[in-house]
């Protein structure tokens, strides 16, 4: 078994391409494979790939034309074989138990997702520092999902995807694909992965070294697409939307959406800023300025900034000083860790202000410099005017940044003060018994619940009963091969019982539900053939309780109408045991027969209870003819008797010729005699199957000759028929005439 796909989408990565490969050939997790996406290498990359494909059975090599990275990893993700899928750069390299430990890690939890930290090598300068998780919105946890932090879901882990390992049936079933952008082209993908997955496994430890700051790397040279992160952005939020998940995950998705905006700012030139610019409205409305204060954004100084560079007027945004004084309104001591956590916080926010004024100092006397070198000697007035207008803003500036270190004192002065309640906060930690005792139940709540998601899926009524419509396909199949031992094939069906398959979800018409509720199909046999072939009508009522016995005669037939076989026969109403006819009933009426076995025609059919009247042959025997029609034409007659002895089944030609096959019962081998009425069957049954691909159509054939209409039955078997000999399947498969595809009821 394939462990691990690895995916290496490949661009002219000649110069580290070997050492990239040779540190995933020499995994101690040796249960992978490598594949490997030439997108269109004009140097000698195909060539080394080709050379270690001869060394290494498991490198796989795929060979397009120049796509980009995004296309070579869907490429990649489409061909992949093994339980988990990794990506990596060319250029990048895994340490020796990068795989085993990712692997480890995912199979113990069952995660769809594991993230681990990374090594960033700086090729200019040779250095090597390590990118850590923010594992400080986890509190402790090491398995979490984006419901537990939904606040900081997209904080925890950068959108790179290489210090990832992502289950591959968890992709599949997301339906997760890569932009096909120039850059950006990881992001909706990561994010919308950590937004989905079901359970994310943390590793606190560096196990691959990705390259920087050097020429040929993917992300190192600057396209001609600089609003590629806009697109990445708005396709994330789509994705959180269509999920169901844009709501819990908003306010971490708006602040990583800030986050990416400052950052293509910071890194773009002149022209790509002037870009970034002209989508300031757009930009303005995807980060929801309008919709929220300053503090539903992390970062006030990022806030600050991004407000300067999409010209978005801040109007009544709380300062600084007020932020502070609300949090500390509301401050009831906590343990003395999240006291010094709030301490802490409170000081790196005022170093970040002041970083920020400095930076946008320096940021507006470089754009000063630019405008100066530019102007020429016929754009002197234009300088002096400049230079006035500096001086003014160098003058307000001067006396914000006075007011903000006078901010900054005063900060520190209630910083000290704070720092003096400690004390009330030792005489307080008893009250930490009690938090304690509140996290042991919380965690064995948690345990609680981890156990009922694990537990397996039981695929019973009520699972059928939840189902969306668009999961009934997938569920059919594996309803059928579990029940038959066979593959369904509903793109191409071939058999009689992979077409019944097909037409329960593809032709189940309100012509064929109406005609399946046993109430409603008496009304539309009268008007095809004459209310004189119908079971004579008792009486028809919503509840068992609405039943008046008296007036039913000593034998009689009670019937739900909207399923199958849901009959209560009397025979001698002095012995009628209405108890327990009451308790089936009632079973019954709750029950939608459809969910049983995935019949949709019993779907929307409202449950009534019918009385008939009671018809035997004899010796409590009663004769059944049920006709095969194929588009309207009858094929063959299925007889069956012996009820009380076990049932016995027969087929005849339209001649009465006994057939060499049946399906499911013993073949009743004695001679049966024609019946005087077979013409006449026949002809009832054709009129009643006209304009359907195939029904079986139901009569009762009475000791003086009269016929009885029983049912239409769409379903035969409920397709599972075991046909003897089983070519029988392929013949009458072959019979059937699928019509165009229906949309699948939804359920009324």
């Amino acid at each position: 078994m394939i462990k691990i796909s690895v995916i290496i989408p490949v661009y002219n990565a000649e110069k580290y391409l070997r050492e990239c490969l040779d540190s995933v050939i020499g995994q101690a997790l040796q249960d992978i494979e490598i594949i490997c996406v030439d997108d269109g290498s004009t140097d000698n990359s195909l060539s080394v790939l080709q050379e270690y494909a001869v060394k290494d059975a498991r490198l796989k090599i795929v060979a397009q034309a120049n796509q980009g990275a995004a296309a070579a990893r869907n490429v990649g993700m489409a061909a992949a074989q093994g339980e988990s899928l990794a990506f990596l750069d060319a250029d990048d390299l895994y340490y020796t138990d990068a795989l085993q430990a990712a692997y480890t890690c995912a199979t113990k939890s069952n995660a769809d997702m594991v993230v681990f930290e990374a090594d960033f090598f700086d090729d200019k300068q040779g250095r090597l520092r390590t990118e850590r998780l923010e594992t400080k919105y986890l509190a402790g946890l090491q398995e979490f999902s984006a419901y537990a932090i939904a606040e900081f879901i997209f904080q925890i882990s950068s959108c790179n995807t290489w210090n990832k390992l992502y289950k591959r049936e968890f992709l599949q079933r997301s339906g997760l694909q890569y932009q096909e952008l120039r850059t950006a082209n990881d992001l909706c993908f990561v994010y919308s992965a950590l937004a989905c997955a079901g359970k994310i496994a943390v590793l606190k430890e560096p196990l691959v070294r990705h390259r920087v700051l050097h020429s040929g790397n993917l992300q190192s040279v600057k396209v001609k697409t600089p609003l590629d992160f806009m697109a990445a952005l708005e396709q994330l939020k789509q994705n959180l939307q269509q999920f169901g998940l844009w709501e819990p995950l908003k306010r971490s998705y708006l602040n990583c959406a800030m986050f990416h905006c400052l950052y293509n700012w910071h890194t773009l030139d002149r022209q790509g800023k002037s870009q970034i610019t002209a989508k300031s409205q757009e930009i303005t409305e995807l980060l929801e300025f309008a919709e929220h204060s300053a503090d539903y954004y992390y970062s006030r100084n990022d806030y600050i900034l991004m407000c300067k560079v999409v010209r978005f007027n801040r109007g009544g945004d709380v300062s600084i000083m007020g932020k502070l004084k609300n949090m500390l309104k509301h401050i009831l001591p906590p343990p003395i860790n999240a006291f010094n956590r709030e301490v802490a916080g409170i000081k790196q926010m005022m170093l970040e202000l002041n970083a920020g004024l400095l930076a946008q100092h320096k940021q507006e006397q470089e754009l000063y410099n630019e405008q100066l070198a530019v102007l020429g000697e016929q754009q002197k007035e234009q300088i002096v005017l400049l230079d006035n207008k500096y001086d003014k803003q160098l003058a307000v500036f001067a006396e914000m940044n006075k007011q903000q270190l006078e901010l900054l004192r005063q900060q520190q002065i209630q910083i000290a003060e704070i720092e003096q309640r400690q004390q009330q906060i030792q005489e307080r930690l008893g009250e930490l018994d009690k938090l304690t005792k509140l996290q042991t139940q919380r965690l064995a709540l948690l345990n609680d619940v981890k156990a009922e998601l694990n537990k397996p899926v039981k695929r019973d009524y009520a699972y059928y009963e939840d189902l969306f419509t668009n999961k009934y396909e997938k569920e059919l199949k594996l309803w059928y091969k579990e029940r038959t031992g066979e593959e369904l094939n509903l793109q191409n069906p071939k058999t009689f019982n992979e077409k019944i398959q097909w037409m329960k979800l593809y032709d189940s018409t309100p012509l064929k539900t109406r005609l399946a509720d046993k109430y409603l199909v008496r009304d539309w046999v009268a008007e095809k053939i004459g209310e004189e072939y119908l079971i004579p009508l008792l009486g028809a009522w919503d509840s068992f309780e609405d039943i008046d016995f008296d007036k039913l005669p000593e034998r009689f037939v009670l019937k739900a109408n909207h399923g199958y076989n849901w009959n209560y026969i009397v025979k001698d109403k002095s012995t009628f045991d209405k108890n327990d006819a009451r308790a089936k009933f009632a079973e019954w009426l709750n029950t939608n027969f459809a969910f049983k076995g995935l019949e949709i025609q019993y779907m929307n059919i409202p449950p009534k209870i019918i009385a008939e009247e009671y018809l035997e042959n004899g010796d409590s025997d009663l004769y059944d003819y049920k006709v095969f029609c194929f588009g309207g034409k009858a094929e063959s007659i299925m007889y069956l008797s012996e009820r009380k002895q076990g049932l016995k089944m027969a087929f005849f030609d339209l001649e009465w010729h006994k057939l060499p096959f049946t399906y499911s019962y013993p073949r009743n081998e004695a001679d049966i005699a024609k019946p005087k009425n077979l013409d006449l069957l026949i002809k009832l049954a054709e009129k009643l199957s006209a304009g359907f691909p195939h029904v079986r159509v139901d009569f009762y054939i009475l000791n003086d000759g009269s016929l009885k209409f029983g049912e239409m039955t769409f379903t035969t078997a409920n397709g599972m028929c075991k046909w003897n000999p089983p070519e029988q399947n392929r013949i009458y498969g072959d019979l059937i005439k699928l019509p165009p595809k229906s949309p699948i009821p939804e359920r009324i």
